[in-house]
């Protein structure tokens, strides 16, 4: 086996070693992605589901007391998108130093990034060109261990995190809203508590329905 022959070897070992470590990254942010939504899906689901009978049917210790439940699990609901979030970037973390390392074993084996096609509103002329020259003094043996793409801000996968947790501080805000407009307007019950409600969004003064 000549000196060459025995220097791609070593590379293919190395690259199949680090690849299997980004792979294994590659699952965990994949299943806490999927814990993540499952977890949002049934508390945003159930707090829809819980106000509308709470506001519908109950009365005010029913109210208030759906409001404290929800409320504390909208708190929790965020720290668990926070450790979520974290938890997928630090998986994105490792496989950047893992091509990091890669990249610096094996400095010749460097990929430019590639421009990702926009998937909507695509017009002819966004269309990427399918090769792309690599870097200056760059000899690609091997395809790259990680995606080289460029991404905008908001196509990140941990943006997604961002907006679940605007849901949960938006499901804390109502449970607060419903709370003060029913303990501080107890008249408002004479109306039913789901119209004082709908009111106080709406912007309408609710009225005694005794005058």
């Amino acid at each position: 086996m000549t000196a060459e022959q025995e220097r791609f070897a070593e590379k293919m070992t190395y690259w199949s070693k680090m690849r299997d470590v980004v792979q294994h990254e590659d699952n965990l942010v994949h299943h806490r992605f999927t814990w993540l939504l499952q977890y949002e899906a049934i508390i945003i689901g159930g707090f829809f589901l819980a106000e509308n009978a709470a506001l519908t049917n109950g009365a005010t210790r029913v109210i208030v007391a759906t409001q404290l439940i929800f409320g504390c699990l909208m708190v929790l609901s965020l720290w668990f998108v926070w450790i979520n979030g974290t938890a997928i970037a630090s998986a994105y973390t490792h496989i950047r130093s893992v091509n990091d390392a890669w990249r610096r074993r094996y400095s010749e084996e460097r990929h430019a990034p590639i421009k990702i096609e926009r998937w909507l509103f695509r017009s002819n002329k966004d269309k990427v060109d399918e090769t792309t020259e690599p870097p200056v003094g760059a000899s690609e043996e091997f395809p790259p261990l990680r995606g080289m793409f460029t991404h905008s801000t908001v196509s990140y996968i941990q943006s997604s995190a961002i907006v679940l947790m605007l849901f949960n501080v938006i499901g804390l805000i109502v449970c607060g809203v419903v709370t003060y407009v029913v303990l501080a307007n107890p008249e408002a019950l004479k109306v039913t508590p789901k119209t004082a409600v709908q009111n106080v969004f709406v912007g309408t003064t609710v009225r005694n329905s005794g005058n």
